[in-house]
């Protein structure tokens, strides 16, 4: 059953799909830009191809039990009455 239920997920992920599992977070794949970089050894200026990276965010609730702090929304505005 745990072979079958990681092989869908790995067929929708590879298919360029989301796949969220409740509680646990949302599995997509995100393309990442050709970008210029460095040989540490020699100090030689290289161009990183584009690539495509597996990308995990973890569900609210999950963060919440595990303490991780997150992001609160930017407070809104009050909306003016319309004055006549």
């Amino acid at each position: 059953m745990l072979n079958s239920f990681l092989s869908s997920i790995e067929e929708h992920v590879t298919a360029g799909k989301k796949v969220r599992i409740d509680r646990l977070g949302v599995l997509s794949v995100r393309d990442t830009a050709a970008r210029k970089g460095r040989n540490p050894k020699t100090g030689e200026e290289i161009l990183i191809p584009a690539k495509k990276k597996i990308f995990f965010r973890g569900a609210k609730a999950l963060k919440e039990r595990l303490g991780v702090k997150t992001k609160k929304a930017a407070p809104t505005k009050p909306v003016a009455a319309n004055k006549k």
